[in-house]
Formats: structure tokens, C-alpha cells, sequence
């Protein structure tokens, strides 16, 4: 299977999926696959926090620019690679788009990282669970895309 197209997709698609979009896109540098984000819900919410869009901002992630949207068929079916969060978002996806079955992985599962242990949902949590949260997305990110580089370098 040919990875052009990556989506990530967390509950709001207002931190987790954005964060780990464009943490995808600096590790895979100059590349010609496209990496988006949504989310399970409809996010009509308020803004972050400015402190942890700061955060974000100190990794290289602007969150002032993006707008949450939620996940449809269009985006699932165009995705060679779906990456959620939680083993429920797997189970969900898959249930709402029929598409998404062979191709829906959690993210720790994928960098192969089996543990059944959820990544934590971040909604109302402190700052400092935010920067965990991203330290820990870090590691699962380099071996998702080194796994999506060693399939793609196969290929050619």
C-alpha cells in the first residue's frame, strides 16, 4: 500500500491531531505526502488556552492559524493512513466509515508501541499535561514516520 496521504483524527481535532499533523510534517521534512487533521466531533468550543498554544508554538506548531473540523467520508476515503489516539477512535472510525477499516491504526499501536494504553485525551487538563503529551507524541511520531519511510523507500 502506497502512503500519499496521512490523517490524524483525535475527539476536537483542537490540539492532538493538529500537534501531531505538523510534527509529522517537520519529521518527514521535504516530502511529497500531505498530512491533515480532524476531528470525531464537531468542535465549536472555546480557543485554547494562550499558554498552551505558546507550548505548541515552542515546537513548531501554530495553533492561532488552525480551524478544527470534523472528520467525514471524503477525508477517510482520500487517506492512505488514519492514525487516532485511542483504540476507541479505531473502533469508531471504522463503525462511521466503513472505508477506514484496514487502515485505521492508533498512533502507539502503528509506531509499535502495543501497550492497550490510551493516549490521554487532553480537554480542561493542566499545561504541564499538554507538554507530556507532546513529549510522549514525539517518540510514537519518529517511528510512525520512519515506518512510513522505510514502506515508501520499498516501493521505489
Amino acid at each position: 500500500m502506497s502512503i500519499r496521504k496521512i490523517l490524524y483524527v483525535c475527539t476536537g481535532n483542537v490540539f492532538r491531531s493538529p500537534v501531531a499533523a505538523k510534527m509529522t510534517e517537520q519529521l518527514l521534512g521535504s516530502s511529497d505526502l500531505k498530512v491533515e487533521s480532524a476531528g470525531m466531533i464537531e468542535y465549536d468550543g472555546e480557543p485554547l488556552p494562550e499558554e498552551i498554544v505558546d507550548l505548541a508554538r515552542r515546537y513548531g506548531v501554530d495553533l492561532n492559524t488552525h480551524i478544527p473540523r470534523q472528520v467525514n467520508s471524503d477525508l477517510v476515503h482520500a487517506a492512505d493512513l488514519v492514525l487516532v489516539f485511542d483504540n476507541g477512535q479505531v473502533g469508531e472510525l471504522v463503525k462511521r466509515f466503513p472505508e477506514a477499516k484496514g487502515k485505521t491504526y492508533s498512533i502507539k499501536d502503528y509506531a509499535g508501541f502495543s501497550d492497550a494504553k490510551d493516549m490521554e485525551d487532553l480537554w480542561r487538563k493542566p499545561v504541564y499535561a499538554f507538554e507530556r503529551f507532546i513529549k510522549e507524541l514525539s517518540v510514537y511520531l519518529e517511528q510512525c514516520v520512519s515506518r512510513v519511510k522505510s514502506q515508501k523507500s520499498e516501493e521505489d
